[in-house]
């Protein structure tokens, strides 16, 4: 978008942050509804009735993923909404597009307007000084309808390449079971092919993940399906230490131990952290392979349908703990 003359935030919107009423989990059960709830990065949650409607741009104010490259900060949005105190709600100016500004914001660099020791904030000030591109309305609802265009056309294709990524994974799964089924050997419970398993803890943490050369703590959804996403995390707060002997290495074997999906208890995959600094959490092992085995092996048999329906019986509870307890297999 270079080339257009630059105009501060705040000369192009209204700021309607004096509309915005946050409510805790219970509160919003008293009013349940169809209207999105926003909050810094996302809807939350839905309610009975709107604040404010649209067309309206959203920016996280804290919480949002201020410095990933990727993850989106601002939204465009027609529909009413109830907004809490997390997300700034700007209304545009006759004179600029709701979608324009959400794209603009989505492509600038924030560590200007960024405070916070412990949490990365947008006050209202920054946000009003955030300098912006500013051609005709004509131009900024082209370009705008452009970007929808090419975006809806991308995501379709993200859905059409995961519905493809499952398909191969539960392939590879049955493959995998029909030639363990085809090898009778005797088994034996995990844990005579380890030498050690070491677990961590879920100190308070950002709800944004880390990125390169930051440190974060693993989610449950870490593994899935063999693969590690070492942007299943989420980000340490500057003041927590935590021990090295929690920190994940690229080529550890790691485990999820629980979660609230019995697709990935258990599931497990090799560590490669992409740069970023990781941490163990109570809700993921990291195993230690001895002389007998190797993280290689490991990964694939605990992909097996047969290390699914040992898994599948040792169900307990919403907490769903299963890796523990293999008593079985390996």
């Amino acid at each position: 978008m270079s080339g257009f003359p630059l105009v501060e935030l705040r000369r192009v919107t209204t700021n309607l942050d004096h509309l915005r009423i946050p409510m805790n989990a219970s509160e919003r059960a008293e009013f349940p509804g169809e209207v999105p709830y926003w909050g810094a990065n996302s809807i939350v949650d839905h309610v009975e009735r709107a604040l404010v409607s649209g067309p309206l741009t959203l920016i996280g104010e804290d919480g949002a993923p201020f410095f990933d490259p990727i993850r989106p900060v601002a939204f465009a949005t027609d529909e009413p909404i109830w907004p809490n105190n997390h997300v700034h709600v700007l209304r545009p100016s006759k004179f600029a597009d709701h979608r324009f500004l959400a794209y603009a914001l989505n492509s600038i660099d924030y560590r200007p307007y960024i405070k916070g020791s412990t949490r990365d904030k947008l006050n209202q000030a920054d946000l009003s000084a955030i300098l912006v591109p500013h051609p005709e309305l004509a131009v900024q609802r082209a370009i705008a309808d452009y970007l929808d265009h090419e975006t809806a056309e991308i995501d379709a294709f993200i859905a059409d390449l995961a519905t493809l990524l499952e398909l191969s994974h539960e392939r590879v799964h049955a493959q995998l079971s029909d030639s363990l089924s085809r090898f009778e050997a005797e088994t034996r419970p995990l844990r005579r092919f380890l030498s050690a398993t070491d677990q961590g803890f879920s100190p308070d943490a950002d709800s944004s993940p880390a990125v390169a050369d930051e440190a974060g703590v693993l989610k449950a959804g870490c593994t899935n399906f063999g693969i590690f996403r070492p942007e299943a995390n989420k980000k340490l707060l500057p003041s927590t230490v935590l021990p090295d002997s929690s920190r994940v290495l690229d080529g550890d074997l790691i485990v999820t131990r629980a979660s609230g999906s019995i697709h990935h208890v258990g599931s497990a995959a090799i560590a490669q952290n992409g740069g970023r600094t990781l941490y163990l959490s109570d809700k993921t092992y990291r195993l230690t392979p001895n002389a007998f085995a190797s993280r290689e092996y490991l990964v694939e048999v605990m992909q097996s349908t047969a290390y699914g329906d040992v898994k599948a019986s040792k169900q307990h509870g919403a907490r769903r703990r299963a890796v523990e307890r293999m008593p079985r297999w390996a």
